[in-house]
């Protein structure tokens, strides 16, 4: 799972879960956050079979799912896909994305 055909720093496994080509180095998996005052938003992306959660830190030790509608993990349509959005309070925040196979 930890094979890296095209030398890209990217696991096969983890371009197997955001559905890129693990023998090209230039197809790559993007995440983005766009941050508007103090709003976050997360665009939603859809993979086929995948569960995604977005995961939150203040200190890159203690991670745990953000406590915002709609991010359960459950699998949706691509015409059900909708942005993570909310406010925040804290000054730093860390996001990530918990993806797995169903």
């Amino acid at each position: 799972p930890e094979i890296d055909n095209d030398l890209d720093g990217v696991s096969n496994y983890f371009e197997f879960l955001t559905e890129t080509n693990p023998s090209s180095s230039l197809d790559r998996f993007i995440f983005n956050i766009e941050v508007l005052g103090d709003q976050v938003t997360i665009p939603r992306p859809y993979f086929s079979q995948r569960r995604v959660i977005v995961e939150t830190s203040t200190d890159f030790v203690s991670w745990e799912p953000w406590n915002i509608p709609n991010n359960t993990g459950t699998p949706f349509s691509p015409s059900g896909a909708t942005d993570w959005t909310s406010a925040i309070s804290e000054t730093t925040r860390f996001f990530r994305l918990k993806i797995s196979a169903e």
